[in-house]
């Protein structure tokens, strides 16, 4: 009877090393993939941020262009509306200020 109880006792013993084991095992494995998951989601935050920077240094861009552009026509206009020039030609370089075609 006690070689019996000593045998139950050595397999419970091997059953709780192997338990504790798995168990740490896997919250080894779970701390590894909440770091993963964290460093994931950091490189999207900088990746997001970087992106929203390139976003705003392009719509500087176009907004100064735009002015640069509004400034060139409006020069162009008013040298347009100083000259003295027939109304043909007028009309062709208003239309290559605006871009539009005007066919003859």
């Amino acid at each position: 009877m006690r070689g019996r109880t000593e045998r139950l006792k050595e397999a419970l013993a091997k059953i709780r090393e192997l338990h504790e084991r798995e168990i740490s095992a896997i919250e080894a494995s779970k701390k590894q993939q909440i770091e993963a998951i964290r460093r994931e989601a950091e490189e999207k935050e900088r990746a997001a941020r970087e992106l929203l920077l390139r976003i705003r240094e392009i719509e500087e861009k176009y907004n100064v262009s735009r002015e640069n552009l509004d400034e060139k026509k409006r020069k162009e206009l008013e040298k347009l509306l100083t000259d003295d020039v027939d109304s043909a030609e007028v009309s062709k370089r208003l239309a290559d200020i605006f871009g539009i075609d005007i066919e003859p």
